[in-house]
């Protein structure tokens, strides 16, 4: 079961955060939007957000990981819990985008004085390696859109 769960895991944790990565290809290279339009206008829209907050959900993780748990399917339970643990691990590193993660049951958001990525709230702090990307020519970032760039460049691109 140990070597059977990595990938459980590795799924879980990055689950959530594949709505974010497909609505900025859709919005970026599909409908060539602009990378500000992107993030202050079109991903605050109410569709979005559901797909983003049902993503990042607690309750509905959580609802997983007690089916998983009935039928037995042990490494889709392992693979809810470690949606949990994302969501949890988002919950002190969001301030302006936090998500609803108890969503559908509540509309709340923490709003976290600490932003991993956006330097007004500490973002060069709470996750270092989104400063100062050397090919945007900036020593700290000023929108969410370059913090994706930025990641999606130097993580998903090497």
């Amino acid at each position: 079961m140990r070597t059977q769960a990595s990938p459980a895991i590795i799924i879980g944790a990055v689950l959530p955060d594949i709505p974010i990565f497909v609505f900025y290809f859709l919005m970026k290279f599909v409908y060539h939007l602009p990378t500000r339009q992107i993030w202050s206008e079109v991903y605050y829209q109410p569709f979005w957000q559901a797909i983003v907050s049902t993503f990042h959900s607690i309750p509905l993780a959580l609802l997983g990981i007690l089916i998983a748990h009935i039928w037995s399917w042990q490494l889709i339970e392992v693979g809810f819990a470690s949606m949990v643990l994302h969501s949890l691990l988002d919950l002190p590193v969001h301030n302006n985008d936090a998500h609803r993660h108890f969503f559908p049951f509540s509309n709340y958001r923490f709003i976290s004085p600490v932003s991993y990525w956006d330097s007004n709230y500490y973002g060069a702090m709470a996750y270092p390696p989104a400063v100062g990307d050397r090919s945007f020519g900036r020593n700290s970032l000023s929108s969410r859109g370059n913090y994706l760039s930025v990641s999606f460049h130097t993580n998903l691109l090497g």
